[in-house]
């Protein structure tokens, strides 16, 4: 292809993050059914069922999210896709992120495709959103 724009696997991951950021549930029909997935604290899950439990639980958490979705860098390889970007929300206890001092929001995702859907999603980003880990984040800012 001669622009990762034309490419269908792009159009469906953009897809994913603005249904996502509107917990829009057909965001599911971008997926195979039996997808593996992975997030920090959550492990791995397989299936729409799972998926969408792990959305639940987020939802508990996270009042609303967002994507710089005009700043994602997209890495092309055969079936899989990597994209980097930043986040940004509000927490359900009304706290805004990232803090930009220890939370950077930046998260890097790794999408499988089997045709143009998504078999596999592993997500790599901190979920620790507001930078409340103390006992982690004193760390590595321990003087």
């Amino acid at each position: 292809m001669s622009s990762k724009n034309a490419d269908p696997r792009i159009s469906a991951i953009k897809e994913y993050f603005a249904k996502a950021s509107v917990g829009d549930p057909s965001l599911l029909d971008l997926f195979t059914d039996d997808f593996e997935f992975h997030y920090y604290k959550f492990g791995i899950g397989r299936g729409k069922a799972q998926f969408a439990e792990f959305h639940r639980r987020g939802g508990d958490l996270i009042e609303s999210i967002g994507w710089h979705a005009d700043r994602f860098r997209f890495i092309v390889a055969e079936n899989d896709i990597v994209v980097e970007g930043a986040e940004f929300g509000t927490t359900k206890t009304g706290v805004s992120f990232p803090d930009n001092r220890i939370s950077s929001g930046l998260f890097c995702s790794v999408f499988t495709f089997q045709g143009n859907l998504i078999s596999r999603m592993y997500i790599y980003a901190d979920p620790d959103l507001t930078s409340r880990d103390t006992p982690t984040i004193d760390v590595f800012f321990r003087e």
